[in-house]
């Protein structure tokens, strides 16, 4: 018996990144031009196609290249089988903390720093990652060895709720996919919910984003995730006319003019004040959004040990997200709301 998982979302296109097929003696993978074979782990290989990685599930020891992980490895409650992950300075988690001073849990490095022979002796069974191989040489090497590669791509869909259908990914390699669609659906409700909010307002804020970079402005494209949240929050992206999910370096001059016009200026960046936006480039002031104070910083709230889970988990709670900025630009429809993420900067 074949059943093939598309993962359609409600009002989305397909997740665009990968696709499972679930036959009676294992699972299929593609992603891309990847394919993987899941075989229980007590049956064997043999019905594994030939051109297909074998792994047998579920998985014991696995390593992660990004934090942006973290939220699905905590869900699914894989701490303990993590032996590796790229820095712990960016995974938020007490759990994993813990791990890595009682040396259960190592640091590998990332990208060029990459430490090959750390990977190897670890053992994982796979190591998910999110970058094209070819973009980092030693990845490429861990690829001619035989370790199992598994590119996690989530951050290249189009809709939150398509990336968060990579939950289903992660779960396929430990056997948790009835986990993973419950956790799914939950935070798919939740999101239609929070978007049914603003159905009624009247004015659409528009929406600048990013900020200036050794004189380049880079924004995501109309068909980005962002773009989406800026759209089912009630906002207007100022970059809609701009194709594609990818980033575009519109110019700084460019970025100046829209800006002008813009309501709400949304940027994520390690600055605590709008002096700090000055420092880094005096032409941030002459937009309207700073004129205004509406100016907001995805990673302005912290916890006690100033420190921001914003890259660790904000794409794995599209709804969170949505309604941080809801509150941002329609504070009169849940004046009572706290943000976790989001932060006026003054």
């Amino acid at each position: 018996m074949k059943a093939i998982l598309l993962f359609m979302v409600t009002g989305t296109a397909f997740a665009l990144g990968f696709e499972i097929t679930s036959l009676d003696t294992h699972k299929e993978i593609n992603i891309q031009d990847e394919k993987f074979c899941l075989y229980p782990r007590d049956k064997g290989s043999d019905t594994c196609p030939l051109d297909t990685k074998k792994v047998p599930v579920p998985v014991r020891r696995f390593i992660t290249l990004s934090s942006t992980h973290l939220a699905s490895i905590e869900r699914l409650q894989l701490e303990s089988r993590l032996v590796g992950v790229s820095q712990m300075k960016h995974f938020d988690s007490q759990v994993l903390q813990s791990r890595f001073r009682k040396k259960m849990l190592h640091e590998v490095g990332m990208d060029y720093n990459l430490n090959v022979e750390k990977v190897i002796e670890l053992q994982p069974e796979i190591v998910f990652y999110y970058a094209p191989v070819q973009d980092a040489p030693n990845l490429v090497k861990l690829k001619k060895m035989g370790i199992v590669m598994v590119p996690v791509n989530d951050y290249l869909e189009k809709h939150p709720l398509d990336v968060l259908e990579w939950l289903e990914l992660v779960a396929a390699f430990f056997d948790r996919e009835i986990e993973a669609r419950k956790i799914i659906a939950t935070i798919k409700q939740k999101y239609s919910d929070a978007a049914s909010l603003i159905k009624n307002v009247k004015k659409r804020p528009r929406v600048m984003v990013n900020s200036a970079y050794s004189g380049s402005w880079f924004v995501p494209g109309a068909q980005s995730f962002l773009a989406q949240w800026i759209k089912d929050a009630g906002g207007d992206y100022l970059f809609s006319d701009l194709s594609g999910r990818g980033g575009h370096n519109i110019g700084l001059e460019e970025a100046l003019n829209r800006g002008m016009h813009a309501d709400i200026w949304l940027i994520t960046a390690d600055v605590k004040s709008r002096q700090d936006l000055i420092d880094q480039d005096k032409r941030h002031g002459l937009l309207m959004p700073f004129q205004t104070n509406m100016v907001f910083n995805s990673l302005g709230i912290r916890n006690k040990n100033e420190t921001t889970d914003w890259f660790e988990r904000s794409m794995a709670n599209p709804d969170l997200v949505l309604m941080d900025l809801i509150s941002v630009f329609h504070k009169e429809v849940v004046p009572d709301y706290k943000r976790r993420w989001y932060d006026r900067l003054y």
